[in-house]
């Protein structure tokens, strides 16, 4: 009996993943794209957002596929959930910071390249401090949906993006770890699918991150 390839079936997992990115999304926000006023419309938006941000959930994508690129676990993706926050209670206070939406397409062009690139002996402290950086960027653009709100409902928003941003995250990695524990065990006396697979996602994101720059400076 033939066994099923594994690698063709998580790849093109993966491959679905990405053309969330690479295609119009045709999904409406949950809540109408107006601000939420109850905990529940709160939480709905939280889930939403980052679905429905074509730039963010391609970071998301990409931090999951680096986390398991580089053997980081799922560390990583959880500091950035945390300065995800810091950066959206930035916003809430009223600090401002510039030219956020083209920091934003660039941290998807920068996770993208490190997909392809591979740990590269950077250090933790290095890789930590980017993720945090990357997250207080999108947690700050995540708080323009709240600005007003009341605390409960802006708590509950926080919950949502932190529910479905580490679920797409973790769904990113755990695929990707699929595809690279299956091909170190199988000798195919060709290039290793776990090289190659999860870097041509990779470029993917890097491609559409690429986009989100050139729409940001148009």
């Amino acid at each position: 009996m033939t066994k099923p390839n594994l690698n063709s079936s998580v790849t093109l997992a993966i491959a679905g993943l990405m053309a969330a990115v690479a295609t119009p999304v045709s999904a409406h926000h949950p809540t109408g794209g107006a601000m939420p006023t109850t905990l529940w419309h709160g939480l709905l938006s939280g889930l939403g957002h980052p679905v429905i941000g074509l730039d963010h959930l391609a970071f998301l994508i990409g931090v999951g596929l680096f986390a398991a690129i580089a053997g980081l676990g799922l560390a990583m993706p959880a500091l950035f959930l945390v300065f995800m926050g810091a950066g959206l209670f930035v916003h809430v206070a009223g600090i401002g910071v510039p030219a956020v939406e083209l920091m934003i397409a660039l941290s998807v062009v920068a996770v993208g390249l490190a997909c392809v690139l591979g740990r590269t002996g950077a250090s933790g402290w290095v890789l930590g401090g980017l993720f945090g950086l990357a997250g207080s960027l999108h947690g700050y653009a995540f708080a323009e949906a709240i600005i007003g709100a009341e605390i409960g409902v802006i708590s509950a928003y926080v919950a949502g993006l932190v529910i479905v941003q580490f679920a797409i995250a973790a769904a990113a990695y755990g695929l990707t770890r699929m595809v690279m524990a299956h091909d170190a065990g199988v000798s195919t006396g060709a290039a290793s699918v776990s090289g190659f697979a999860p870097r041509l996602a990779g470029v993917a994101v890097f491609a559409a991150g690429a986009s989100f720059v050139l729409s940001a400076m148009a």
